[in-house]
């Protein structure tokens, strides 16, 4: 049999055996057993309970009178005489049981490392400091065992089995506790159209959807604004938004009499002019539309979801963007019914109506007012204009929504 530190050393002792004298009488041993529990006591053959003698070092002292016979009373010594004490090498001692890994008074404490541990053995534990999990080896790899996923920050609602958290503005997302899975939707600021001589649509702000993994820490979130109004000039791009190093690109701004800037989308080429719309980012968004030429209207910006409309007598109309999410617009109250991401329509040429703005968003163009803006917290391009001095559209700003499993 194997033991924990020294092996118990066991003596037998002979039985001891007396005449009873009818007293309560005192017997001597020739032992010092640790206490009455290491002896069995019997008279005339029967086993004596404890309580039917005391013991005092090699003193057995009964407590009732003991009748009369010759080797009627026999003593055994049930033989255990050493103390186990600590194991040799010292390895274990009850101060390391108490101040350092292993079972303590309030808790059972287990190892820690920054990585999986080498040549694991089938139920080994520890405590991964880089994952801020705890992990157990199952015979062929390192399984994270379950902790409950909690995390903070933006406007938080529970909805369809996910929790949402939706930011409007820049600010943080943070992990409390757990490692997981969250999904994204980040959309950027929208361009702003462009002004005078009928001009083009502002492309819609980059859309991006994707997962990471995540552990527990605080992560910046940034939402882009809009690109701001202008009244003379080429429209100006959005800002980018981003969460967890994932950016969506600003639309770009709506050209005057030149091509449209480039962005997340495209704005639309400037009319007045043969221009071009501004291009799209892969994966984010559309190019914008070209303009309709000399005398006429400005190009649509670009959509997540479309190309901007081609400028004729009118503005074209600004590329829509995507209804791909409209649950999480449902869940958080935001999107423009259930779009994000729509372009701004051109400023018109000789009309009173410009470019109609795409789903998600999009502000429409003009002729003799100023353009719309987009939608806030959509990323939806701003509406040419085309009537100095008219402002522009500004673009809509972004949004970022952070989802998982609740």
């Amino acid at each position: 049999m194997s033991y924990i530190g020294k092996e118990p050393q066991f003596t037998q002792y002979p039985s001891k055996f007396f005449n009873g004298d009818g007293t309560a009488m005192t017997v001597s041993l020739d032992y010092a057993p640790p206490n009455a529990a290491a002896l069995l006591v019997f008279i005339d053959g029967v086993r004596q309970d404890t309580s039917a003698y005391t013991l005092s070092g090699t003193s057995l002292t009964f407590t009732g009178t003991v009748p009369s016979g010759t080797n009627n009373v026999q003593v055994v010594h049930l033989g255990l005489t050493v103390d186990v004490g600590t194991p040799g090498d010292g390895t274990v001692t009850t101060a390391k049981l108490a101040t350092s890994t292993g079972i303590k008074s309030d808790r059972f404490t287990v190892p820690s490392a920054s990585s999986d541990l080498s040549t694991p053995a089938s139920g080994d534990l520890y405590f991964n400091t880089t994952d801020n999990a705890l992990k157990v080896y199952d015979g062929s790899n390192w399984a994270e065992l379950s902790v409950e996923f909690a995390a903070s920050g933006g406007t938080e609602v529970t909805s369809g089995g996910y929790k949402y958290h939706t930011f409007t503005s820049s600010g943080t997302f943070t992990v409390n506790s757990g490692s997981g899975t969250v999904e994204y939707l980040i959309v950027a600021g929208g361009g702003s159209g462009g002004a005078g001589y009928y001009g083009g649509g502002g492309g819609a702000g980059g859309l991006l959807n994707g997962s990471s993994n995540i552990t527990p820490g605080s992560y910046a979130v940034t939402v882009g604004a809009g690109g701001a109004s202008v009244t003379t000039t080429t429209g100006n791009n959005g800002s980018n938004s981003s969460f967890n190093s994932q950016t969506a690109i600003g639309g770009g701004g709506g050209g005057k009499s030149v091509n449209g800037a480039s962005g997340g989308s495209g704005g639309g080429g400037g009319g007045n002019a043969a221009t071009s719309g501004g291009a799209g980012t892969t994966g984010q968004g559309n190019a914008g539309g070209a303009s309709g030429g000399v005398s006429r209207g400005g190009g649509g910006g670009g959509g997540a979801g479309a190309v901007g409309g081609t400028g004729s007598t009118t503005g074209g109309n600004g590329g829509d963007g995507v209804n791909t999410y409209s649950a999480w617009a449902t869940a958080t109250s935001t999107g423009d019914s259930g779009y994000y991401a729509g372009g701004g329509g051109g400023g018109s040429y000789n009309v009173s109506s410009g470019g109609q703005g795409g789903q998600g968003g999009g502000g429409e163009g003009n002729f003799e007012n100023p353009g719309e803006s987009g939608a806030a917290n959509t990323g939806g391009g701003g509406g040419g204009s085309s009537a100095s001095p008219n402002p522009t559209g500004a673009g809509g700003s972004g949004i970022v929504i952070i989802r998982y499993e609740a």
